[in-house]
């Protein structure tokens, strides 16, 4: 064998002058007991490593009886992870047995190596790990397989990988979605840790239902924040009754802009075309707050409501909506009240545009108004977060798949939080409505609580979590953040 330069383990330079000290340097290389290396080649991209083994077989897989008898060989190629960036292709000559009891002709096995593929499990592992930062085709060519068997192998690890996962129930569940090839995505999370706990291949309330019920210790949720969707409504109505529902109020106030938006759009089109195209751009005047508008916005907020009446009632009916979350100190019979004002003064010249506003302020009162009973005013803004996050790795990695997103978001690596899990409860004095919105209530959803009437005693029912030094709380979103900057995933 020509001379060549290898790297041990240390990353010193060894000069291997003949076959034998090659084939002695890459066993301890390839770090796989039992098997003898016969031979080694090298070119400028691969390895190619002989091995063999001569053992004895006591039993017969198949009927456990024998004897076992020698009965030729077998040579089997193998790949193996790469070694100092070159791929390795294992030629195994594999012992067959026979035996004398049932006839039947068997082969050597060795542990190191996967059942199911030619390949090491060690290679699985790499393609696992290695292919949720490239692409399948670079992985493939780094290990010297095909992309479909890239795919395979990653598929089935990280479905395997991810099955391993426990997260700690959350005190705090938030729900949402997410758009993503063109369907809509559950998601989950953990608002009060800030981090992932998956997403779903859709938002159905069986997929919704699923998830939940292989949620344990149920009883720990004692918030879930969500939007106006009536299948995450009834799923976890059903699964979580003693969760105090909140309507995550940017879902309901974005219901204000729409209406604002419709009273602008039926404006705009009796306009000619220069100024159509002038209020067209200076919708986002309309959309922000007052209190965050420029000097100069304000000016051209101020020329246009003077010029159409109706878009400055629309301005001043979505600006008085808005301010029902700003009010100090308010609970939610305080609230009520200043929706119900708020709807009363509402010109009537209005009320169509608003109409769906204020239908689903009817339909979803209680887990809308919620939001003032709970400390901290509980919202999805961390969710949405996620959903943000996920869209740029969409972005990142055209075609990818639902299964690949999901995995890449579960299995970053370096991305975990844990943490002891926190003392104490959430809620401490609720004294909320815990009865669905009249128009969601379902059969299986009208099962009596504990309590007087409609009032439950939130926090006496709860069961503590068994003591625990260390949880896994999911995938934590500022970390998330920093590997996609870093496209580490």
């Amino acid at each position: 064998m020509p001379d060549s330069r290898f790297l041990d383990r240390a990353g010193r330079r060894l000069s291997v002058n003949d076959n034998r000290d090659a084939a002695l340097f890459m066993s301890d290389i390839l770090n796989l007991p039992g098997l003898d290396v016969i031979e080694t080649r090298e070119d400028a991209h691969d390895y190619l490593i002989r091995v063999g083994r001569r053992r004895a077989l006591d039993a017969c897989p198949y009927c456990a009886g024998g004897p076992m008898v020698a009965n030729g060989t077998k040579t089997q190629g193998l790949r193996d992870t790469p070694v100092h960036g070159k791929r390795v292709l294992i030629e195994w000559s594999r012992q067959r047995f026979l035996c004398r009891g049932c006839g039947r002709t068997s082969y050597d096995q060795h542990e190191a190596f996967d059942p199911d593929r030619r390949m090491t499990k060690r290679l699985v592992e790499y393609i696992g790990r290695t292919a949720l930062r490239l692409t399948f085709t670079e992985v493939a060519a780094g290990v010297g397989v095909d992309e479909k068997t890239v795919r395979l192998v990653w598929s089935d690890w990280s479905e395997r990988e991810i099955g391993r996962l426990e997260f700690a129930t959350p005190r705090w569940l938030g729900i949402d979605e997410v758009h993503l090839i063109g369907k809509a995505r559950g998601v989950f999370a953990n608002v009060e840790a800030r981090t992932a706990l998956d997403i779903t291949a859709d938002r159905s309330q069986k997929t919704v239902a699923t998830w939940l019920t292989k949620l344990p210790a149920k009883e720990t949720v004692e918030i879930v924040t969500m939007d106006m969707w009536r299948p995450y409504y009834d799923a976890v109505r059903a699964l979580l009754p003693r969760a105090v529902v909140v309507i995550d109020k940017w879902h309901v106030q974005k219901m204000a802009n729409e209406a604002l938006e419709g009273v602008r759009k039926a404006l705009r089109a009796d306009l000619p075309p220069a100024r159509r195209r002038r209020l067209m751009h200076d919708r986002f005047v309309l959309l922000t707050r007052r209190r965050d508008l420029r000097m100069d916005q304000q000016i051209v907020l101020e020329a246009w409501t003077n010029e159409f009446p109706l878009l400055k009632a629309a301005y001043e009916a979505k600006e008085d909506f808005f301010g029902i979350w700003e009010i100090p100190s308010m609970t939610s019979g305080d609230a009520r009240e200043a929706y119900r004002s708020w709807a009363e003064r509402l010109p009537a010249e209005l009320r169509p545009g608003f109409g769906a506003l204020t239908t689903a302020v009817g339909n979803w009162s209680a887990p809308i108004w919620a939001y003032f009973d709970v400390p901290g005013g509980p919202t999805n803004a961390y969710v949405e977060a996620l959903n943000g996050l996920v869209k740029v790795l969409n972005r990142m990695g055209r075609g990818y798949s639902i299964e690949v997103l999901r995995a890449k978001v579960l299995l970053a690596h370096g991305a975990s939080k844990i943490g002891p899990m926190p003392k104490g409860k959430l809620l401490r004095d609720w004294q909320g409505d815990l009865t669905p919105p009249a128009f969601l209530r379902r059969p299986a959803l009208e099962r009596p609580l504990k309590g007087a009437g409609n009032t439950v005693e939130f926090i006496t029912t709860l069961k503590a979590l068994p003591p625990a030094p260390d949880v896994h709380f999911g995938i934590d979103l500022s970390t998330l953040a920093r590997l996609i900057e870093e496209d580490a995933i």
